[in-house]
């Protein structure tokens, strides 16, 4: 027993100082003894190591090996290097490499060396190298080594998302055979350059390098070499994807241009003085200055679906072909069919990229291939649309979209304008048109008034209609005074209206109101069946008077359905007014 304690004592004392860690553990696994060194590197104070138990210090990865060890220790009495992690006091961990062996005392003695140092630099080493490869990965740019002989040794995470690059297809591959296409740019002699003579490369808009994706791209290459010590050991290649802003400054220009464009079309128009004037200026705008191919502008009357106006456009059509179609798109639109009227009624723009896709596409031309359609307003009433064809598949963007409509908006308010002041003029014209005839009336105060000049005056003043003057004796009888752009059957119809036709035109213009037919369609009367047969579709009647007894009444016929306006009206209202045989 003493020879145990004298060993034992000297044990500690040989290994006190020792430059490695040194520790006894008893059986049961707690300490015996831990030298100086492993005093320190723990944490503890020696007394309370003397009261810890070696398990408990463990790491949950490290326990089951140390126990492992521990029991071929007592098997064998000796076991090999293995490498534990211990809590030290302060919480970090400790990594240790221990070899052990048994006493004669069954006591198990552990020498080893502190790894943990080691295992630090082994940490920041695989943290940089992660940090690195993260910093590579999010850099908005593509990175590609290579080595002396052309072929891919590593690329980045850009590679993979802009060119769907797979480690499996590229790694190891020679770039020049996997896009053959890269010679002809010339960089095969900069990469030439790059590792023999360690020169930059900068190469810039290289197009459609053909990349596994299958996009169309736009490019710029940046070339490095890559040394190791003062030898070139390869290349470093930079890739910047510009395809996005190629597009993005190819849009700005055509912006721009199409923007001056536009504004020297709205210029023209803005001079016209008519409505057709206007039509005629914007299809040679459409088709001189923006270079469209073909298109339709259509218009209607006071925002209904009655086509008052249509100019078809195209230089690449003939005069036959430009006739077929304007009679088929004057069919479709009385049929109220195809997109025009869907954006005439919705007053929403559309643009069709492929016309084979797209079902409720009427064609009028055979080899249309996109076509682009917008509303004209006049504030936010519809009175037409624009259309733009094109034998290109996806021929018309959002670009196109925006000037065609700041378009049909100028034109709209020109249209609006226009009217307004071909309103004026109108409205003005028949009040001179009022005073003239009036003039007349007072010339001819003492004798009979020239009622054919009166007539004419207003044939030439509303084209297109044709007009008489009845006058009523005490007994029903009807005479005609004056006609004027009236057939001779046109004036026996009315001459010889049968007496009961007569009484009924009467009471109905006795009270002084006028007598409208603007539509004249099957009437089941003789008169108005004759009418019909004679071509007219409209009949006014407008009644004077003497005091209070009907005199005899201005007639107005049109050839075509509701031939006069509200404001028409009104005027041969106030002029028959004017009217009198006494």
């Amino acid at each position: 027993m003493k020879d145990s304690s004298k060993y034992n004592m000297n044990l500690e004392l040989l290994f006190r100082n020792f430059s490695n860690i040194a520790m006894i553990i008893m059986d049961n696994y707690n300490f015996n003894y831990v030298n100086r060194l492993g005093i320190n590197l723990l944490g503890f104070k020696e007394g309370e190591i003397q009261k810890m138990n070696f398990i408990e210090l463990l790491t949950p990865d490290s326990l089951e090996k140390c126990i492992d060890n521990i029991r071929t220790l007592r098997e064998t009495g000796i076991c090999q290097p293995f490498i534990v992690n211990m809590l030290k006091k302060n919480g970090e961990i400790l990594s240790l490499e221990l070899s052990g062996i048994k006493l004669n005392d069954n006591r198990f003695f552990f020498t080893g060396r502190n790894l943990s140092l080691e295992r630090i630099s082994k940490e920041k080493l695989k943290y940089l190298e992660e940090f690195n490869k993260n910093i590579l990965n999010s850099i908005a740019e593509g990175i590609v080594v290579f080595d002396t002989q052309g072929s891919i040794i590593k690329f980045n995470d850009f590679m993979k998302r802009n060119f769907q690059w797979k480690k499996s297809e590229v790694i190891g591959k020679n770039a020049f055979e996997l896009f053959p296409n890269l010679k002809k740019h010339g960089l095969l002699e900069a990469f030439v350059n790059i590792v023999d003579k360690g020169i930059y490369m900068n190469k810039n808009n290289i197009p459609g390098l053909g990349f596994s994706s299958g996009k169309s791209t736009v490019i710029n290459l940046r070339g490095y070499p890559l040394k190791k010590g003062k030898e070139i050991s390869g290349a470093v290649i930079i890739v910047e994807d510009i395809t996005r802003s190629e597009e993005i400054s190819k849009q700005i220009r055509k912006t721009v241009d199409i923007r001056e464009k536009i504004q020297r079309i709205i210029e023209s128009i803005m001079h016209c003085n008519t409505i057709t004037e206007i039509i005629n200026r914007l299809s040679l705008g459409m088709r001189d200055e923006l270079g469209y191919e073909r298109g339709v502008i259509l218009l209607t009357s006071n925002g209904k679906e009655n086509l008052s106006l249509m100019k078809l456009f195209s230089s690449i059509n003939t005069k036959t072909e430009i006739k077929t179609a304007s009679e088929l798109i004057t069919k479709n639109i009385r049929k109220g069919k195809g997109l025009t009227m869907k954006v005439f009624r919705t007053g929403k723009s559309i643009i069709v990229k492929n016309t084979e896709k797209e079902k409720s596409f009427l064609r009028i031309f055979p080899d249309t291939k996109s076509k682009m359609i917008v509303p004209i307003r006049t504030t936010d009433i519809p009175i037409g649309v624009i259309t733009i064809d094109s034998r290109t598949i996806n021929k018309f963007d959002e670009t196109d979209l925006k000037f065609a409509e700041m378009l049909a908006n100028s034109v709209g308010i020109s249209i609006d304008k226009t009217r307004f002041f071909e309103d004026i003029h109108k409205k003005l014209h028949y009040l001179s048109t009022l005073y003239e005839t009036s003039q007349m009336f007072q010339k001819a105060k003492h004798g009979k008034p020239n009622y054919d000049s009166i007539l004419k005056q207003i044939s030439q003043s509303i084209p297109g209609i044709a007009s008489l003057i009845i006058s009523f004796d005490k007994t029903g009888n009807s005479t005609v005074i004056s006609s004027c752009g009236m057939v001779n059957e046109i004036k026996k119809i009315f001459a010889n209206i049968p007496k009961i036709g007569k009484q009924i035109t009467i009471e109905k213009i006795k009270n002084g109101n006028p007598f409208i037919a603007d539509k004249i369609k099957k009437k089941r009367t003789a008169f108005f069946r004759k009418l019909l047969q004679k071509g007219i579709q409209s009949l006014y009647i407008f009644p004077f008077f003497t005091e209070d007894t009907l005199e005899g009444c201005l007639i107005i016929l049109g050839d075509e359905q509701s031939i006069l306006k509200k404001d028409q009206i009104s005027l041969f209202t106030a002029m028959a007014n004017q009217f009198s045989f006494n």
